[in-house]
């Protein structure tokens, strides 16, 4: 079984952090990257490029809530 570990930096977050802190941050990233089994690591892009797309194939409409029950 393989995870997705996505780190989301709400923008201008890491300007607003002292030096310190930035790095810090950027030792942590850099740890987890170090951990065995952890592929990858490139950025994603800003969320202000975020978009959706129906699939024409899937079994769930559109409008559908989070809190609705899955189908089997």
């Amino acid at each position: 079984m393989q995870y997705a570990l996505l780190i989301y930096t709400k923008p201008g977050a890491a300007e607003a952090l002292g030096a310190q802190e930035q790095q810090a941050n950027y030792r942590e990233y850099l740890d987890i990257r170090k951990l065995p089994g952890v592929v990858g690591g490139a950025a994603l892009h800003p969320v202000e490029t975020a978009t959706t797309a129906p699939n024409p194939r899937s079994r769930w409409p559109e409008s559908r809530s989070a809190c609705r029950p899955c189908p089997p």
